[in-house]
């Protein structure tokens, strides 16, 4: 599309949106203040309407109008039934009387702003969000008690009107009945049977929206067809290059996948930013045409766009296609071929396995093989346990979880005690198409014999070596190395800074430190990479927040536990 139209296109959008709020605005003050002439216009319209759903109506057109600028489209749908229904009634008003020159005016705006919307509508691609159970519970008993007080309100003034002597409370306990069937709606003798079941049906509408949006977010957002499921894991097995790649199958993810190009991008939205995890998942000779559908979906959904952990791999493709970039850490990766124990560098590795050893054996758990629900409920003790001594909520989104009920191609190691009991696991995930795995769980008991979670991964690492694997590691070290090699210093300044002073929030050094002491073979940076020149400030909420589902404020707990506990930073072995 030429530049020429896509500006004629955003003229047209934006006007529209400003004359949507225009007419937003003139009805809930005409609800407000005693303007006659304004008043007939906007308000003589709406029947018998009471003002507290004039100004309801308003509002909800004023939110909606504003959501049209984040071109939603819900917002278009919404916008477009207010303004007709609008419309409909200065037409039904002017069938009763002669609409004044200012009415006409008001007739004039709502067609106008109906018109552009139509030209435009393809703008507007934006689909709407998942939602939490707690926010569809919330929207839906919002919606419940609105209806309920407003229509008891109305059925207060007709009673009132007729000269009856009533509360509001009684109007109240009146409805109530008849919704709930205590008693019969539009009796004989009634003084207002058909507002009784007017009441019955608008109320009951506002129960089946409540229904219909805790259903959406439990069933529909919250499942990921088989079929979906499966297309995606066959993708990652075969070009998931990215350490984090296999977190595509995550049930925290939302899935793109490509229309002119075979590839799956796992990503999540917060506000206006979708955080993508880890590369675009395609064929290597695809990449360039994939990302740029990718970042053409963004656009297109008026969202900013931020990849974290990016590899080297890709960093041109994304600079050639408008993407920014600045370093977000390094992964620890090691060559299991010439991977060893042995040498000055990894003494401390190396006697913390040996402690280990004398306490503790390993073996590999396959639930795919044969499923052993004492070994998996000694799994589950195991993460409660760990839990219970975490500062703070479990992180998602950059971590996977144990997923015993469909492991698909993890990999499950456990430690056991003398005893025989499991004192710790390890959960690894397939990278590099096959040719390598990652730590991604680490869990243990918090009286664990020492050097349990080291010994699990040695051993991991020698069996995948032992199978031919090339590859293995134990992910992200957030934030660590800033400063090798960056060429966007000031950006990396301010994350370095992060990284030295702020780990009384999250241990980025202690998780450096603990992935530093098994002496990887290389640390291969990993980029945030963004549309634009600059990370924003809602691209750097986006990043913490998706990545901890209790909200910002569990880091601030976490804090404040360390610090009433006297205890050091986050334990290595907490990290996943």
């Amino acid at each position: 599309m030429e530049r020429g139209e896509i500006n004629r296109r955003t003229v047209l959008r934006y006007t529209a949106v400003g004359l949507t709020l225009a007419l937003a605005v003139l009805i809930l003050v005409a609800s407000f203040f005693n303007f006659p002439r304004l008043e007939h216009v906007l308000l003589d319209n709406y029947l018998e309407a009471n003002r507290v759903v004039v100004r309801f109506l308003a509002i909800l057109m004023f939110v909606a109008a504003w959501h049209l600028h984040r071109r939603r489209q819900a917002a278009l749908f919404l916008v477009s039934i207010l303004l007709l229904l609008n419309l409909f009634l200065h037409l039904h008003a002017h069938a009763l009387h002669p609409l004044s020159a200012l009415a006409m005016t008001g007739v004039a705006v709502d067609v106008a702003a109906l018109v552009l919307l139509f030209l435009c509508r393809n703008d507007f691609k934006r689909r709407p969000a998942r939602q939490s159970v707690r926010q569809a519970l919330t929207l839906g008993v919002v919606c419940v008690v609105f209806v309920l007080l407003d229509v008891g309100f109305g059925y207060f003034n007709l009673r009132v009107r007729a000269g009856e002597s009533v509360s509001y409370g009684g109007v109240l306990s009146d409805i109530l009945r008849f919704v709930f069937g205590m008693a019969a709606p539009g009796a004989p003798g009634a003084a207002h049977p058909l507002y009784e079941w007017f009441a019955v049906v608008f109320i009951w509408a506002g129960i089946g929206i409540c229904v219909l949006l805790i259903l959406r977010s439990v069933v529909i957002d919250r499942y990921v067809s088989r079929r979906e499921k499966q297309r995606a894991r066959a993708l990652v097995m075969a070009y998931g290059m990215n350490a984090a790649s296999y977190l595509t199958l995550e049930d925290d993810k939302l899935l793109y996948f490509g229309t002119g190009t075979e590839g799956v991008i796992a990503y999540g939205i917060v506000g206006d930013v979708i955080v993508v995890a880890g590369d675009p998942i395609c064929a290597p000779e695809n990449f360039t045409a994939f990302l740029a559908e990718f970042k053409g979906y963004c656009t297109e959904g008026a969202y900013q766009c931020l990849v974290m952990g990016a590899m080297p791999l890709y960093l041109e493709v994304y600079e050639t296609l408008g993407f920014g970039h600045v370093k977000c850490g390094e992964v620890a990766k090691f060559d299991l071929a010439t991977y060893t124990l042995r040498g000055n560098k990894i003494s401390k590795m190396r006697a913390e396995v040996n402690h280990a050893n004398k306490e503790t054996e390993s073996a590999e758990y396959r639930p795919n093989e044969a499923r052993d629900l004492k070994i998996e409920a000694e799994i589950e003790a195991v993460s409660r346990a760990w839990m219970k001594g975490k500062k703070s909520g479990s992180l998602a989104f950059s971590l996977g979880g144990v997923n015993l009920d469909e492991p698909m191609d993890r990999r499950y190691f456990v430690a056991r005690n003398q005893e025989g009991k499991i004192v710790a696991f390890n959960v690894y995930l397939p990278f590099a198409a096959g040719d390598g795995y990652m730590a991604d769980v680490t869990r243990r008991i918090p009286r664990a014999p020492g050097g349990v979670t080291e010994k699990l991964i040695y051993d991991a690492f020698m069996q995948f070596h032992e199978e031919g694997i090339r590859w293995g590691s134990l992910g992200l070290a957030p934030l660590a190395g800033m400063l090798e090699g960056e060429e966007n210093q000031r950006a990396a300044k301010f994350l370095d800074w992060i990284y030295e002073h702020a780990n009384g929030f999250y241990g980025f050094k202690d998780l450096h430190r603990a992935k530093e002491k098994y002496v990887p073979t290389e640390w291969e940076p990993a980029y945030f990479c963004y549309v634009g020149r600059f990370i924003t400030p809602q691209m750097a909420y986006a990043a913490i927040r998706i990545q901890n589902p209790q909200g910002l404020g569990d880091f601030a707990v976490g804090y404040f536990r360390t610090r009433r506990a006297k205890k050091g930073p986050m334990l290595p072995s907490e990290g996943g």
